[in-house]
């Protein structure tokens, strides 16, 4: 089944959550989403939230 964007080719240059999920939801409608990072260190929001694991908890 041909999505509602079929054919449309979408150049993303946007960074961290909002815009990125925008490019998201047009890719999931068909269109063809080409995501342009940085050169070097890709999108910084990869870097942006480093947790350490979590310890295991026996409790619920």
């Amino acid at each position: 089944m041909a999505g509602l964007l079929d054919g449309i080719r979408v150049i993303e240059i946007a960074t961290y959550v909002f815009m990125p999920g925008a490019g998201t939801v047009m890719a999931d409608f068909g269109a063809e989403v080409i995501h342009v990072e940085p050169p070097g260190y890709g999108d910084p929001y990869r870097a942006l939230y480093r947790m350490k694991p979590l310890p295991q908890s026996d409790e619920n």
